[in-house]
Protein backbone atom coordinates (compact mmCIF):
# COMPACT_ATOMS: atom_id res chain seq x y z
CA UNK A 1 0.00 0.00 0.00
CA UNK A 2 1.34 3.46 -0.56
CA UNK A 3 2.11 6.03 1.65
CA UNK A 4 -0.82 8.84 1.85
CA UNK A 5 0.18 12.07 -0.36
CA UNK A 6 2.66 9.71 -2.91
CA UNK A 7 0.89 9.25 -6.23
CA UNK A 8 1.54 5.99 -7.37
CA UNK A 9 0.46 6.65 -10.43
CA UNK A 10 2.73 7.93 -13.42
CA UNK A 11 2.26 11.06 -14.75
CA UNK A 12 0.84 12.32 -17.71
CA UNK A 13 3.64 13.14 -20.39
CA UNK A 14 3.40 16.68 -21.88
CA UNK A 15 2.77 16.24 -25.93
CA UNK A 16 5.66 17.78 -26.95
CA UNK A 17 7.56 14.84 -25.13
CA UNK A 18 4.90 11.82 -26.01
CA UNK A 19 5.99 12.98 -30.07
CA UNK A 20 7.25 9.39 -31.62
CA UNK A 21 10.54 9.15 -33.31
CA UNK A 22 10.36 9.82 -37.27
CA UNK A 23 12.62 8.65 -39.88
CA UNK A 24 15.00 10.80 -41.66
CA UNK A 25 16.50 9.44 -45.42
CA UNK A 26 20.00 10.91 -46.27
CA UNK A 27 19.18 13.36 -48.76
CA UNK A 28 22.44 14.90 -49.32
CA UNK A 29 26.22 14.57 -47.85
CA UNK A 30 29.70 16.58 -47.49
CA UNK A 31 32.01 14.32 -46.64
CA UNK A 32 36.58 15.21 -46.81
CA UNK A 33 39.33 14.20 -45.35
CA UNK A 34 42.82 15.76 -45.16
CA UNK A 35 45.86 14.06 -45.18
CA UNK A 36 49.14 15.82 -44.05
CA UNK A 37 52.96 15.67 -44.56
CA UNK A 38 55.72 17.69 -43.47
CA UNK A 39 56.11 18.70 -46.88
CA UNK A 40 52.63 18.37 -48.79
CA UNK A 41 48.89 17.92 -47.99
CA UNK A 42 45.51 17.56 -49.68
CA UNK A 43 42.08 17.26 -49.03
CA UNK A 44 39.75 14.40 -50.45
CA UNK A 45 36.08 14.60 -50.82
CA UNK A 46 33.49 12.10 -51.40
CA UNK A 47 30.97 11.83 -54.05
CA UNK A 48 27.56 12.29 -52.22
CA UNK A 49 26.31 9.25 -54.07
CA UNK A 50 28.86 7.35 -51.76
CA UNK A 51 27.05 7.13 -48.47
CA UNK A 52 23.66 5.81 -47.36
CA UNK A 53 22.41 6.35 -44.02
CA UNK A 54 19.02 6.43 -42.25
CA UNK A 55 18.03 7.54 -38.94
CA UNK A 56 15.64 7.53 -36.54
CA UNK A 57 14.86 11.03 -34.57
CA UNK A 58 12.70 12.59 -31.78
CA UNK A 59 12.03 16.05 -31.57
CA UNK A 60 11.50 15.63 -28.31
CA UNK A 61 14.49 13.41 -26.91
CA UNK A 62 16.94 14.50 -29.38
CA UNK A 63 19.35 12.40 -27.50
CA UNK A 64 17.54 9.21 -28.62
CA UNK A 65 19.48 9.31 -31.99
CA UNK A 66 20.29 6.34 -33.47
CA UNK A 67 20.60 4.56 -36.82
CA UNK A 68 23.99 4.03 -39.21
CA UNK A 69 25.93 5.97 -42.09
CA UNK A 70 27.46 3.76 -44.21
CA UNK A 71 30.35 5.08 -46.42
CA UNK A 72 31.65 3.66 -49.40
CA UNK A 73 35.19 4.53 -49.36
CA UNK A 74 35.96 4.12 -52.92
CA UNK A 75 33.81 7.15 -53.40
CA UNK A 76 36.75 9.92 -51.98
CA UNK A 77 38.68 11.57 -54.65
CA UNK A 78 41.20 13.80 -54.25
CA UNK A 79 41.92 15.33 -57.64
CA UNK A 80 44.57 12.95 -58.33
CA UNK A 81 44.67 9.17 -59.44
CA UNK A 82 47.79 8.13 -58.13
CA UNK A 83 47.23 9.81 -54.93
CA UNK A 84 44.13 8.36 -54.71
CA UNK A 85 45.30 4.56 -55.55
CA UNK A 86 48.11 5.28 -52.50
CA UNK A 87 44.96 5.86 -50.34
CA UNK A 88 42.86 2.79 -50.89
CA UNK A 89 45.97 0.61 -50.84
CA UNK A 90 46.59 1.90 -47.42
CA UNK A 91 42.79 1.81 -46.30
CA UNK A 92 42.70 -2.10 -48.27
CA UNK A 93 39.09 -0.92 -49.59
CA UNK A 94 39.69 -4.19 -51.74
CA UNK A 95 38.99 -5.81 -48.24
CA UNK A 96 37.08 -3.33 -46.47
CA UNK A 97 35.41 -1.04 -49.06
CA UNK A 98 33.45 0.95 -46.59
CA UNK A 99 33.21 2.27 -43.08
CA UNK A 100 30.30 2.46 -41.32
CA UNK A 101 29.09 4.81 -37.98
CA UNK A 102 26.50 3.02 -35.70
CA UNK A 103 24.35 6.01 -33.97
CA UNK A 104 22.81 5.06 -30.23
CA UNK A 105 22.51 8.35 -28.84
CA UNK A 106 23.58 11.23 -28.06
CA UNK A 107 25.00 13.20 -24.99
CA UNK A 108 23.36 16.70 -24.70
CA UNK A 109 26.19 18.89 -24.41
CA UNK A 110 24.90 22.88 -25.42
CA UNK A 111 20.71 23.40 -26.30
CA UNK A 112 21.58 26.26 -28.87
CA UNK A 113 18.35 27.63 -29.68
CA UNK A 114 17.33 30.16 -27.81
CA UNK A 115 14.26 31.10 -29.81
CA UNK A 116 10.37 29.36 -30.18
CA UNK A 117 11.04 29.17 -33.84
CA UNK A 118 10.13 25.67 -36.00
CA UNK A 119 13.85 25.41 -35.76
CA UNK A 120 16.22 24.19 -33.24
CA UNK A 121 19.29 22.82 -32.38
CA UNK A 122 21.92 21.08 -29.62
CA UNK A 123 25.58 20.52 -29.42
CA UNK A 124 26.39 17.03 -28.43
CA UNK A 125 28.94 13.89 -28.06
CA UNK A 126 27.72 10.89 -30.37
CA UNK A 127 27.23 7.42 -28.90
CA UNK A 128 28.23 5.84 -31.17
CA UNK A 129 31.04 3.18 -33.23
CA UNK A 130 32.97 3.34 -35.98
CA UNK A 131 33.92 0.53 -37.78
CA UNK A 132 36.83 1.58 -40.40
CA UNK A 133 39.90 -0.70 -42.05
CA UNK A 134 37.93 -4.02 -40.12
CA UNK A 135 37.86 -2.74 -36.89
CA UNK A 136 35.03 -1.19 -34.40
CA UNK A 137 36.28 1.34 -32.23
CA UNK A 138 33.44 3.40 -29.73
CA UNK A 139 33.32 7.16 -31.46
CA UNK A 140 32.54 9.83 -29.21
CA UNK A 141 32.71 12.36 -31.78
CA UNK A 142 31.28 15.98 -31.27
CA UNK A 143 28.16 16.80 -33.52
CA UNK A 144 25.75 19.87 -33.78
CA UNK A 145 21.88 18.57 -35.07
CA UNK A 146 19.66 21.41 -36.40
CA UNK A 147 16.24 20.54 -37.20
CA UNK A 148 13.25 21.28 -38.01
CA UNK A 149 9.73 19.70 -39.00
CA UNK A 150 11.03 18.00 -42.40
CA UNK A 151 14.59 18.31 -42.23
CA UNK A 152 17.64 17.27 -40.20
CA UNK A 153 21.29 18.32 -40.34
CA UNK A 154 23.87 16.76 -38.67
CA UNK A 155 27.39 18.48 -38.51
CA UNK A 156 30.48 17.36 -37.44
CA UNK A 157 34.33 18.07 -37.67
CA UNK A 158 36.64 15.58 -35.75
CA UNK A 159 40.01 13.76 -35.90
CA UNK A 160 40.76 10.17 -36.28
CA UNK A 161 44.01 8.46 -35.76
CA UNK A 162 45.75 5.79 -38.13
CA UNK A 163 47.06 3.81 -35.65
CA UNK A 164 43.80 3.16 -34.02
CA UNK A 165 42.53 1.33 -36.55
CA UNK A 166 45.52 -0.08 -37.78
CA UNK A 167 46.18 1.62 -41.18
CA UNK A 168 49.47 2.01 -42.34
CA UNK A 169 50.95 5.60 -42.87
CA UNK A 170 51.88 6.15 -46.52
CA UNK A 171 55.11 7.48 -46.81
CA UNK A 172 56.63 10.46 -48.73
CA UNK A 173 59.97 10.95 -49.11
CA UNK A 174 61.03 8.72 -47.05
CA UNK A 175 58.88 10.60 -44.10
CA UNK A 176 55.33 9.30 -43.13
CA UNK A 177 52.14 11.04 -43.84
CA UNK A 178 50.25 12.77 -40.41
CA UNK A 179 48.88 10.31 -38.17
CA UNK A 180 45.73 12.50 -37.25
CA UNK A 181 43.45 12.59 -40.06
CA UNK A 182 41.03 15.75 -39.91
CA UNK A 183 37.25 14.54 -41.34
CA UNK A 184 34.83 17.01 -42.12
CA UNK A 185 31.12 15.94 -42.29
CA UNK A 186 28.01 17.56 -43.20
CA UNK A 187 24.64 14.86 -43.41
CA UNK A 188 21.47 16.68 -44.55
CA UNK A 189 18.46 14.32 -44.47
CA UNK A 190 14.46 14.26 -45.25
CA UNK A 191 11.94 13.46 -42.66
CA UNK A 192 9.30 11.52 -42.94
Amino acid sequence: MADEGVSTLTPPHDAVASKVASRAVLESAKVSYEVSHPLASFEAVLDASSVESVLSFNDALPEELAGTVLIDLLGFSSGNRARDKHARRSLSTDAFPSAQLALRGLKLQKNMDGSKSAQSRVRGQCIAALSLHGQSRPWPAEVELQWSEDELVLTSTFRILLDDFSIPRDKLFGVAIRNEVPISVELRYRRD
